[in-house]
């Protein structure tokens, strides 16, 4: 671990924390794109398909 020096140590520090801020703005631009109000994961039911199932 002698190439570890304490100046190495403090770059890659660095860099992950740039990397990481990076990663998290894209995110966040991404989810401010997003419209209001919709979800992905909820489906609307429909309601034809539920009534002809019932009979």
């Amino acid at each position: 671990m002698d190439a570890l020096t304490p100046e190495l140590f403090d770059t890659l520090i660095i860099a992950n924390i740039i990397v990481a801020l990076a990663l998290a703005g894209v995110r966040f631009y991404i989810d401010m794109r997003r419209p209001i109000g919709r979800s992905r994961s909820i489906q609307p039911v429909d309601a034809s398909h539920d009534e002809e199932t019932n009979h």
